[in-house]
Order: structure tokens, then sequence, then C-alpha cells
């Protein structure tokens, strides 16, 4: 895992679509804590997370359209899987090597918190619950995107269908509104805006938080399940 996770991270860093990645996030995050923070004049930064988890629905793709695609576009997918590395290996380290990137745009938020704690009292227990939650949510969206990867090498259909699906995840609650009965319970759960939501008010709810952990755990599963068969065939 170690070796695939340090190769992950030099080819991020040394590809341009990570500083374009980069860029957009600070400029996003560096707009809403403006418009939110500044302008408002209050030393709360959940509204600023919240704006920025709806804006990394849409950027996140650009993370893990490449994780697995651009091997098999390459053709050096059948050394990967034919590498001593185990499954758990290449998905793990494939996987953490995006969230560290998300990691470190994420942690402009610290910066920002430090900033308005210059002038005024912060509340960090509020500030990191939401910083966790945004966390998890984007880990999550990191495993599906790995997934839908790991199922086309063409990045760009990779990067719309991933899209398509934070996108459907983003409008659950829309959606859930215009129905009913178990249906309507599902989609509620399903909604990635009900389980977010508690950790921006300072809330730590293990459902939520389990609700993250499984999203990704059963994305990475399938991720897994999926090189496992491309490495039996190879």
């Amino acid at each position: 895992m170690t070796a695939v996770y340090r190769k992950e991270l030099l080819i991020y860093f040394t590809s341009p679509i990570v500083y374009a990645y980069l860029l957009v996030f600070y400029f996003f995050s560096g707009l809403g804590f403006n418009a939110i923070c500044i302008a408002q004049q209050t030393n709360n930064l959940t509204g600023a997370i919240d704006y920025m988890f709806t804006i990394s629905m849409f950027i996140l793709p650009v993370l893990t359209m490449r994780l697995f695609g651009e091997e098999r576009k390459n053709k050096t997918d059948i050394l990967l899987y034919t590498s001593p590395a185990g499954t758990f290996g290449i998905v793990a380290g494939k996987l953490l090597a995006a969230a560290t990137v998300y990691g470190v745009a994420s942690a402009i938020f610290v910066v920002y918190a430090f900033v308005i704690g210059l002038f005024t009292a912060v509340q960090w227990a509020v500030f990191f619950c939401g910083l966790l939650g945004f966390l998890l949510m984007g880990v999550s969206l990191i495993a599906i995107g790995g997934f839908i990867s790991v199922l086309t090498e063409n990045q760009i259909v990779a990067a719309v269908i991933t899209f398509a699906i934070s996108l459907l995840l983003s409008l659950m609650d829309y959606i859930a509104s215009m129905v009913s009965g178990i249906a309507k319970t599902v989609l509620e759960y399903l909604s990635y805006n009900t389980h977010f939501t508690p950790f921006q008010t300072g809330q730590i709810g293990l459902s939520h938080i389990i609700f993250f952990l499984s999203v990704t755990g059963l994305f990475a599963f399938f991720t897994a399940r999926s090189i496992d068969h491309r490495r039996f065939s190879a």
C-alpha cells in the first residue's frame, strides 16, 4: 500500500490537474469565506464549509477520474494487477492519495479559522465538527469516483458519471420531497445533506459517521472486486 500511495502522490503533485483543482478549491473557498464570514462579520465558519460542500461535489471528480482509468489507458494496469501488491493495497493506496490531496485543500479552512481568531473568538468545537463532516463526505465521494474510474479507461466519462452521481446525491432531499412512504424514508437516509447538516451544528452523530464510512467501505470493496476480476483475467 505504501508504495502505491507514494507513487500516486508523486503523480498527483507532478500533474497540472491537481494544481488546477487546488486553485479552483482555494478560489471558491476564498469567495465563500469573504462572502459569509468577512462580509457578514461572523466567527462561524460552518457557512463557508457548507458552501464548499456543494462546490466539492462537482470538482472532486477531477481527482478521481484518473485513479484507475489512466492505468488502463496507458496499458500499465496489467503490471499493477500482477504486481506483489495486494488488491487492498492497490485500492487503499490510490484512494488514500486522493484523500490526501483533498485534505491538503481542506486545510485552508484551518487558516481561515486562525485569521478569524486574530479578531474574535472562534467556535473551535463547532468548526472542527463541521470540518470532520466535510472530510468524511469528501472521502466517501472519492471512493465512489474511484469505483467509477476502475470501470472505464476514459477519464472524461469517469468524471461525468461521478459528477452525475454527486448531483443526484445533492438533489436527494428534493427527490424525497416528491414521494412518500418507504421510498421517502430511504431517499432521505441516502441524502448526503441529511448526514452532513448535523456536523454543521456541532453534532457528531455516530450514525452519520457510520453512513459516510459505510459508503467509503462499500465502494472501496466494489473497486477491489473489479480489480480482482481483471487481475485473475490478466
